[in-house]
């Protein structure tokens, strides 16, 4: 009866040790660039689907909420209130180039994993939805040889949906972690604004980026 009771109580000390929730609290400052995202609605029809290239970047407020860990692997979620800047597209066609620029406030919800491959470093992994709202008016800026360039506003219309890809390393810097990460963002709708009284697919965001933060547990 004594062996039972030790079993059952040295499970129970595992079980609770094991999901005692951790959490971090983290920054995060990234550049991104367009990898995929394409023109829709008329801008598709002229311009084709296809985009140059366009750089922008931001910044993120995270925390982390590990709900299962052992000495190596964690298992938990990422919520995060972000800012991206200059998310859009840009093409070039009989001479003329057309920007499209876009802000964008960013509220991603990712499920993670982390693996502690010494005491001092971790390399993790996430996925989850995300939604965006855009952040003041979307702006067209069309340029070319012999033409003064124009810029017009348009008014963005609802939100955006997406899926997030994540990879990122922790590496010990004093109290916290310094964190690098990479990061695909996957639209599922594309960005809409008013256009000459009408609402109008834009663009549709597909956008890699690259990210340094800070990172501290508590």
């Amino acid at each position: 009866m004594k062996k039972i009771l030790a079993v059952i109580m040295a499970f129970a000390v595992s079980a609770v040790s094991a999901f005692a929730v951790e959490a971090a609290l983290g920054v995060r400052g990234d550049v991104s660039m367009n990898l995929g995202s394409t023109f829709s609605g008329d801008g598709a029809d002229y311009y084709g689907t296809s985009s140059d290239m366009v750089w922008g970047g931001g910044f993120s407020l995270y925390g982390v909420i590990d709900f299962y860990n052992t000495e190596q692997f964690a298992i938990g979620v990422q919520p995060e209130l972000g800012i991206q800047f200059n998310n859009g597209v840009k093409k070039s066609k009989y001479g003329f180039t057309n920007t499209i620029t876009n802000h964008t406030f960013e509220i991603p919800v990712l499920l993670t994993m982390k693996y502690n491959v010494t005491p001092n470093v971790y390399f993790g992994g996430g996925i989850g939805p995300y939604v965006s709202f855009q952040m003041g008016k979307m702006k067209s800026r069309v340029e070319g040889s012999g033409f003064d360039p124009t810029t017009t506003d348009h008014s963005s219309k609802g939100a955006t949906f997406g899926v997030a890809f994540d990879l990122k390393t922790g590496v010990k810097a004093g109290s916290g972690y310094f964190v690098f990460d990479v990061r695909y963002l996957l639209n599922f709708n594309a960005t809409r604004a008013e256009i000459m009284g009408e609402t109008e697919d834009v663009f549709t965001r597909r956008a890699l980026t690259f990210g340094v933060g800070y990172e501290v547990k508590f």
